[in-house]
């Protein structure tokens, strides 16, 4: 049997010196943090190729991997790892990353898939039956040099977090401040629930620079301050609209909340 080729041309680019992005053909972001004893992937994506050989072209060193938060196209990947970390409310969504949900994700990808010629016999299944690690709140990745803190911030989903890089003033938010911020999937707490995690973020992205789950840009406290903005005229807004999902513009920062109307408060 002709052994497949794995695509493994992913977008590299070096933020600063040993920080990686990792553009998984446009679906989704993740991150390589290098120190001088591990290094630390945030995110794996949905699985397309094998990103394992994309990090193992950019360090031999021990590597952990943890996740922003629990959905597929963002730890699709975790298959080609043995363990990863993952905050406990997202633990049980985690395990239930199945290869009918990753496909199904894909096919909506339709601008990355034409643009990269990606389709669905790019998913790879991985090498191991990973299994997750518990990681609390306060959980630090001591990389040699460098220190990664874990914050919990619930909203996109109930166990999503951030990583802030100490040393070099980076976070790592997920898609908890997406300028296409998803309040409506499953797992997602109410518009309510989601702001003062919002603020949080907020707060520990003072002097830093915020990278999310996608797109190239960082994400500036501008549209941070406009998103909750936004939030809290939705919550005293109420429930006014029978829809099952609604789209909330900011004014001011070209960002959207899709939400819930039944879910607000």
């Amino acid at each position: 049997m002709k052994k497949r080729n794995l695509r493994t041309d992913f977008e590299v680019t070096e933020l600063k010196p040993d920080i990686y992005r990792i553009n998984e053909f446009d679906v989704a972001n993740c991150y390589l943090v290098v120190g001088e004893k591990r290094a630390l992937l945030i995110d794996t994506g949905t699985g397309i190729g094998n990103i394992v050989a994309v990090v193992r072209g950019i360090t031999s060193l021990p590597v952990d991997v943890a996740a922003t938060h629990g959905h597929p196209d963002h730890l699709g990947g975790k298959n080609w790892f043995k363990h990863y970390y993952v905050h406990p409310d997202d633990e049980k969504m985690s395990r239930k990353i199945s290869p009918a949900l990753r496909a199904g994700l894909l096919l909506f990808q339709g601008p990355a898939r034409k643009k990269y010629g990606i389709g669905l016999r790019d998913l790879t299944p991985g090498e191991h039956p990973a299994e997750p690690i518990p990681m609390e709140e306060g959980h630090l990745f001591d990389l040699g040099g460098r220190t990664v803190e874990v914050y919990h911030t619930p909203g996109h989903t109930r166990g999503s977090v951030i990583f802030k890089l100490v040393e070099d003033q980076i976070v790592f938010s997920g898609d908890d401040v997406n300028p296409f911020l998803f309040l409506f999937l499953p797992g997602s707490t109410t518009v309510r629930e989601w702001i003062p995690g919002a603020e949080r973020i907020l707060s520990l992205s003072e002097g830093c620079v915020n990278y999310c789950g996608h797109g190239a840009d960082p994400v500036p406290p501008e549209q941070i301050r406009a998103q909750i903005r936004l939030a809290e005229e939705l919550v005293r807004r109420g429930n006014r609209f029978p829809l099952p999902v609604r789209i909330a513009k900011c004014a001011d920062a070209g960002a959207m909340i899709f939400y819930r109307p039944a879910h607000v408060k």
